[in-house]
């Protein structure tokens, strides 16, 4: 059995590609946020409580805000449903049953 290298192989040419090119290459960010068990839910909620006043939606998914920036930014945290309404991007997880 040789030991000897026989030169470079694709998958090493690809990592040494991998290691010059940039990580990101796109300006959107999207949040999702993951809320598991009865304290998760709860900081959860207040979460989307304090992020919800500042970005300007109200409790119906309405954006009542006077920023263009915030409106240019609402993708972040939120997806845009029909009819104008902003629906926060969660994942809500609990093992009790009967409490969502």
């Amino acid at each position: 059995v040789s030991t000897q290298s026989t030169g470079p192989t694709s998958a090493d040419s690809t990592f040494r590609h991998c290691l010059r090119a940039p990580l990101y290459n796109f300006d959107m960010r999207e949040i999702v946020l993951l809320q598991a068990g009865q304290c998760g839910k709860q900081n959860g909620y207040k979460f989307w409580e304090v992020i919800s006043e500042e970005h300007g939606i109200d409790p119906t998914g309405s954006y009542h805000g006077d920023s263009d920036l915030l409106l240019e930014r609402i993708n972040v945290f939120y997806n845009e449903a029909t009819g104008g309404k902003y629906v926060p991007r969660a994942v809500l997880v609990d093992l009790e049953p009967g409490t969502m």
